[in-house]
């Protein structure tokens, strides 16, 4: 590997940092409006189940949501939970991707220094 690839190789070490650290705080904010979530339908849950006995979790936030709409004062509180929830969770997931592929360009360089220094056989 020459000095040329290997500054190449060290910026993209740096961004694979700033986009762990964006990683690391997506997954934090999306466990944020997911605890908010959850903490409104365990305060809500005898009266979803009263309506359905035996609710799955995507249909008891929507659940939630029209209570929300109906009773609640705040009438955009599970709404806006819900919708940081489901945004965080998909910057995050989207970063996973974008790191998993500089570790694919970190494997590729690691195989072509394995390659240089043993050569073809």
């Amino acid at each position: 590997m020459d000095i040329h690839k290997a500054i190449a190789h060290e910026s993209d070490i740096d961004e694979r940092i700033k986009l762990a650290k964006d990683y690391a705080k997506e997954r934090e904010e999306a466990f944020k409006a997911k605890y908010k979530l959850d903490m409104l339908l365990v305060a809500n849950l005898s009266e979803i189940r009263g309506k359905k006995s035996n609710v799955g979790y995507d249909m008891a936030l929507l659940m939630l949501m029209e209570i929300d709409f109906l009773k609640i004062e705040d009438t955009n509180a599970v709404r806006e939970y819900y919708k940081d929830y489901l945004y965080h969770t998909s910057r995050y997931k989207g970063l996973e991707r974008i790191l998993s592929s500089f570790e694919s360009k970190t494997t590729f360089y690691q195989s072509l220094m394995r390659y240089q220094r043993e050569g073809e056989k």
